[in-house]
């Protein structure tokens, strides 16, 4: 003899499968939780969710758990060369230095860094060359302490910008 279960003044032989879950100690058709859209297995299993919330595990929330960022309305990972990320997967705040894209522009991952900035491998970020000018003068820079062009009125010499020419040197257009 077939079951029968009570949903909408009705009493078929299933449940509408997806928005509830058959249960067979009442015989109803029971409703998803009211923060899913569907559900599976249990009515607080949920494999959706309402437009505001974010699916994770089973559970509709209103923020993703940390390290988690929202993908298409589910809590997923970031970006594989992001370490760390912050709105969606692919805005980075922080880089996978074994992803082969380690260092930090902007809000994503590169493996070398644009002119005017040089790869530091310490804080795995690409850094302006101009937020060490007040130190060393350097313009464009290859690291901390090689400058590869200088400021006006230094001039390059020996990988540092210097403001006078070293005897025997001539400057020849900012380089010694």
């Amino acid at each position: 003899m077939p079951t029968y279960y009570y949903y909408n003044n009705q009493c078929p032989s299933t449940c509408p499968v997806g928005i509830t879950i058959a249960n067979i100690g009442t015989n109803n058709c029971d409703y998803c939780d009211s923060n899913c859209v569907t559900c599976s297995i249990i009515v607080t299993n949920c494999t959706s969710c309402n437009l505001s919330l974010l699916l994770y595990n089973g559970q509709c929330r209103t923020s993703c758990p940390n390290g988690l960022v929202p993908v298409n309305s589910t809590c997923g990972n970031c970006d594989s060369s992001c370490l760390t990320c912050v709105g969606d997967m692919y805005t980075c705040t922080s880089c996978n230095v074994s992803s082969g894209l380690p260092y930090l522009y902007g809000n994503s991952c590169r493996a070398t860094c644009p002119s005017l900035y040089y790869n530091n491998i310490a804080a795995a970020a690409c850094t302006l060359c101009a937020s060490i000018t007040p130190t060393i003068n350097c313009n464009n820079c290859s690291s901390v302490s090689t400058c590869l062009s200088c400021n006006n009125p230094y001039v390059l010499y020996q990988s540092k910008c210097v403001l006078t020419v070293p005897d025997g040197y001539v400057n020849n257009s900012g380089i010694a």
